[in-house]
């Protein structure tokens, strides 16, 4: 049913509402139409839907049904591990609010990542479902709010329903009005092009959709006066932190904000929002780690790899700029594989975003760069004097062995190709190879551990601290890597590099997978 047009907007408006009106009846949009709908009915009427009627609608689309189930049968979701076939097995187990947001969110992520025709629209995807999660996440996690999470979730992903279908129908349009907004720091530019505000186009079309007034009342923009005293009620709680939470992953988003000029303008945001809602900035990255999470969580279920969406959050929590991708991104050069190795050293972070980009099975000569690659960036990263790579041998043996193949320096060159590591020794390695965790020795001399610390490890001069990150796949190791410092000083792990090293060794296991 086509959004009434109300007499009272301008003629530019009211010309931009007729050509959307004509596009949304003529289906073009995707599963654009398909969101509202479910939105409308799962939201304005939740206190009249049944289980069956929860189930019916989303099973309208097999390809979200079957994304909905298994995002539903992950840990996040389903910490018991309940088997979870059908819609309705599914709302039982994890419950109605939640079903019917991930069915939102399935449907905005998966037009993120791949159902949309241009970047653009993407980005208005991502930030729609990005926005969601994040304002359901600070929103939950305070004692100091007092409004629904569900309802927040709701209306932080709706907010940007006007921009995403300007981008939709309008791209040229869109584009050009977003430019000129940036650059004069308001909507006005939209006025100019479109007769109204991205923000009034959604909450117009939203109008006939029968919405909760709490959510319609999160479609409107926030006075000066809402931001100079602390929210007076839950439909402002959820009217101030939906628009907080845009304008958060906007942010995050943005390239052309290093990470110092991210720093300055989120801190700028918090102290404006600060005074209505409860909120500071270790709160807000806390909550960008989380969405994070769920992204990545809900972007394999869905099957989307390299989600422009985590790459900006992951960047933004780590404290990097955000870097586009290119689209033939598979060369091996990227990721330090392929050819020998004639350019400048990696840093981590370079070539962890590499191998979130590649998808192709390694040969053996592209995995010997890549472990070389990553061996001299951990040690730069760590300041390292030594990191080497053990891999499994593949002898027959009633013992498991592992023998350094790849790495760096001088205890390196001496030990290369010799099995020291394997499950007959008693050692800090069959510790590691027993219940695959780090280990981070800062002092080999010290009492007992020294009698665990074996010999070899010293062959090369004595080594006061140590580092070892086993990588496993299916709950077996296929690669150790063992870093060592010869100064005295002890080794240094940030929680971003902390971050990062768990990173690329869960991006390691799913390389491995398909050798």
């Amino acid at each position: 049913m086509a959004a009434p047009i109300p007499d009272t907007l301008n003629p530019l408006a009211r010309k931009t509402l007729r050509r959307l009106n004509e596009a949304l009846e003529g289906g073009k949009t995707g599963a654009m139409p398909e969101i509202v709908q479910t939105v409308r009915k799962l939201s304005g009427q939740i206190a009249t839907v049944s289980i069956q009627d929860l189930s019916e609608i989303i099973e309208r689309d097999p390809s979200v049904t079957e994304k909905v189930i298994s995002a539903a049968n992950t840990f996040g979701y389903n910490p018991n591990g309940i088997e979870i076939g059908t819609i309705t097995e599914a709302i039982h187990t994890v419950g109605f609010d939640r079903i019917r947001n991930l069915t939102l969110t399935v449907m905005l992520a998966q037009n993120a990542g791949k159902g949309m025709d241009s970047d653009t629209q993407r980005e208005m995807a991502s930030l729609s479902v990005c926005s969601g999660l994040l304002a359901q996440n600070l929103v939950s996690s305070s004692e100091r709010f007092s409004a629904d999470p569900d309802i927040a979730f709701v209306s932080g992903s709706l907010r940007n329903y006007g921009k995403l279908l300007m981008s939709t129908f309008f791209v040229d349009e869109y584009t050009e009005a977003r430019d000129l907004a940036r650059q004069g720091g308001d909507d006005s530019a939209y006025c100019d092009i479109f007769g109204m505000t991205p923000l009034d186009l959604g909450h117009t079309l939203l109008l006939s959709t029968n919405l909760p007034d709490i959510i319609m009342e999160s479609l409107q923009s926030v006075s000066k006066e809402k931001l100079a005293r602390s929210a007076q009620t839950d439909s402002e709680e959820i009217l101030i932190a939906a628009e907080f939470c845009v304008k958060v992953c906007e942010l995050s988003f943005d390239e052309t904000l290093n990470p110092e000029a991210f720093k300055k303008e989120l801190n700028a945001l918090v102290q404006m929002f600060g005074d209505s809602i409860p909120i500071d900035v270790d709160m807000v990255l806390a909550g960008l780690e989380e969405v994070d999470s769920s992204m990545s969580q809900l972007n394999e279920v869905i099957g989307i790899k390299n989600s422009p969406a985590n790459r900006a959050l992951r960047a933004r929590i780590d404290g990097r700029s955000v870097r586009t991708v290119a689209q033939s991104s598979k060369k091996g050069v990227e990721i330090g594989i392929g050819k020998p190795n004639t350019e400048p050293e990696r840093d981590l972070n370079e070539i962890l975003e590499g191998m979130l980009e590649s998808e192709e099975p390694l040969d053996d000569e592209q995995v010997k760069t890549l472990y070389g690659s990553l061996n001299l960036a951990i040690a730069a990263e760590l300041e390292l004097d030594c990191c080497m790579t053990f891999l499994e041998d593949q002898e027959n043996s009633r013992s498991v062995r592992f023998s350094a193949r790849h790495g760096n320096g001088l205890l390196y060159d001496r030990i290369k190709n010799r099995p020291l590591v394997s499950s007959d020794n008693k050692d800090i390695f069959s510790i590691c190879l027993g219940r695959r965790e780090d280990i981070l020795i800062q002092d080999a001399k010290a009492g007992k551990i020294s009698k665990v610390i074996p010999e070899w490890i010293h062959e090369r001069g004595d080594v006061n601290s140590l580092i070892i990150l086993p990588a496993s796949l299916s709950n077996k190791l296929f690669a150790i890597f063992v870093g060592v410092k010869l100064d005295g000083s002890a080794i240094e792990i940030a929680p971003a590099t902390h971050q990062r090293l768990k990173q690329l060794r869960t991006q390691l296991a799913k390389m491995q997978a398909r050798r």
